[in-house]
């Protein structure tokens, strides 16, 4: 049971990123505040959602133990990965309260770190999930 939870977590995380990005993208478009805010609702809420799934998605593989057998790298970019999901989380929540003289350095490090846990997250995905192994 809890390896497949981890399974079905991990691609369900795949696909919140993804969605979550899609619509950071397509809300955004010409809407500006304060109906921006209320726009971005899914946004905000997906993108809160992906490090609490990540916790579902880590649990039985930290308490099971059946994490010392999977590789180390991959392990390795999935810690970096979360860590920046809960960065990601705090950055997006500070945004939506940015004054004009903020706004624009929190969106950058917004997208910044976004680069990070997608690229940390993809590592993770090819280390761990067997997605490119023969």
């Amino acid at each position: 049971m809890g390896q497949t939870l981890t399974i079905a977590t991990g691609w369900i995380i795949a696909g919140m990123v993804v969605l979550t990005i899609v619509l950071g993208i397509v809300l955004r478009r010409r809407t500006t505040p304060p109906e921006l805010l209320v726009r971005m609702r899914p946004h905000f809420w997906l993108g809160i959602a992906v490090p609490i799934v990540t916790l579902v998605h880590l649990t039985p593989s930290m308490t099971g133990g059946w994490a010392a057998n999977v590789n180390s790298v991959g392990l390795g970019l999935a810690t970096v990965a979360f860590l920046l999901a809960i960065i990601q989380a705090s950055v997006g929540n500070q945004l939506r309260r940015a004054t004009e003289a903020n706004y624009r350095s929190l969106r950058a490090t917004h997208l910044l770190v976004l680069a990070g846990l997608v690229s940390f997250a993809a590592g993770h995905i090819i280390a761990n999930s067997g997605v490119l192994s023969g």
